[in-house]
């Protein structure tokens, strides 16, 4: 997963990985929610020192024997906000968070660009394929005709039948 400082540093370049691996993404969502996020932090960031001055402010009244009921009243009402700014600035980061899950890995330089598999040139190989004189079988066809598990009852997951291995 690229990193949200990367992507929004990044965004053309980014926009342009995603179309050379054919994919069709706008990340102007991402732009506009990361934008939000900066502003509601900076915001909550302020709301916080002004809770802590506020705080040292009665601290100093209570020492000194005077009534603090009106900057304590406001200072709730403060913490409210904050919570609430608190609550969108997850729920912004929560968008922000799914969008670059979405977004993949940028490729390196020296990938060639195509559509699919039949695009990308043959580099190197290594030996000749195997060549057998039946054919073969993928592992969970040979774990059902061994009796090793079952893909009957729940088709994602193997159901073991019998141990596979003895200790």
């Amino acid at each position: 997963m690229l990193d949200m400082k990367f992507v929004r540093e990044h965004t053309a370049e980014v926009v342009q990985a995603m179309k050379n691996r054919n994919m069709d993404m706008n990340l102007d969502e991402f732009s506009a929610l990361e934008q939000k996020r900066r502003e509601i932090l900076q915001q909550v960031e302020a709301d916080k020192s002004k809770r802590n001055a506020a705080s040292a402010e009665i601290s100093k009244m209570k020492k000194a024997g005077e009534n603090a009921d009106a900057q304590i009243a406001a200072m709730r009402a403060l913490g409210d906000e904050i919570a609430k700014s608190d609550k969108e600035l997850k729920d912004v980061q929560d968008k922000l968070q799914a969008i670059l899950y979405n977004i993949p890995n940028m490729p390196a330089a020296d990938v060639p660009l195509g559509k699919g598999d039949q695009d990308n040139p043959v580099v190197r190989t290594w030996s000749e394929p195997t060549k057998f004189s039946f054919k073969p079988l993928n592992h969970w066809d040979i774990g059902e005709n061994l009796n090793i598990w079952t893909l009957k009852e729940l088709p994602r997951f193997p159901v073991l039948v019998s141990p596979s291995i003895e200790a």
